[in-house]
């Protein structure tokens, strides 16, 4: 006969992965009080009741913003979910302004590599593992619909600025890189656009004309300024 389940074993069950009293208890008697079977039933039921979801729509959320300490860096996160109700509660909140943090700090390309990363505040789970575990309580799909990162600096005297890091790794800038600038819709802000190295320009134009590397940046700047590109 099977030993009766402890209030030590739901309890420390229940810390480690958030579910509730009866869940816990009965994910420990279907495992035979193993702990560690228990917590691979609890995360098969969740995959299956997250699949369950995946058709619903999620145009309800909040936009969550971070502003690191410096006042450099910030990031903007969309977060979706089914219902205004839940986007008020304090689950979707909290969840929010951690995937906010993560962005600013792990540098994710998209919403898709997000999900992949390790979370900054205990690696041994993923984001995506984060948000289905704010699902499951909620009881309603959450998607990262999307993401920005903001990083700001500062003009000298001379009119010169440092583009950041981040930036000049994700357009592949290094020193002597040949860049193009353009104002934005009503001159309210300014697009920064790398320009291509003369081999690859010379198969952007569809012609057979001959151009120099000169009438060749000059012709995708005209394009970039024409709204073309």
């Amino acid at each position: 006969m099977a030993e009766p389940i402890s209030l030590k074993q739901i309890k420390k069950l229940r810390q480690s992965t958030g579910v509730g009293i009866m869940e816990a208890k009965k994910a420990l008697s279907e495992s035979g009080g193993d702990g560690t079977e228990a917590r691979k039933l609890l995360a098969r039921w969740g995959a299956e009741k997250l699949a369950r979801r995946q058709d619903k729509t999620a145009n309800e959320g909040q936009i969550f913003a971070y502003i690191h300490h410096d006042g450099r860096l910030g990031s903007l996160v969309k977060l979706t979910c089914e219902t205004d109700f839940v986007a008020r509660s304090g689950e979707f909140q909290t969840l929010g302004k951690e995937l906010a943090m993560q962005v600013a700090g792990m540098e994710p390309e998209s919403p898709a590599a997000l999900l992949t990363q390790a979370y900054v505040r205990d690696s041994a789970k993923t984001v995506a593992e984060l948000i289905n575990a704010t699902a499951l309580k909620v009881k309603e799909k959450i998607a990262v619909a999307e993401i920005v990162r903001i990083s700001m600096t500062t003009i000298t005297t001379k009119g010169q600025v440092t583009i950041p890091s981040y930036f000049r790794e994700k357009l592949k800038l290094r020193s002597g890189s040949l860049v193009a600038f353009k104002s934005s819709i009503n001159n309210k802000g300014l697009i920064l656009r790398p320009i291509p190295d003369f081999a690859d320009l010379r198969g952007f134009f569809k012609t057979k004309k001959r151009f120099s590397k000169q009438l060749a940046r000059a012709a995708y700047v005209k394009d970039l300024i024409d709204g073309k590109i």
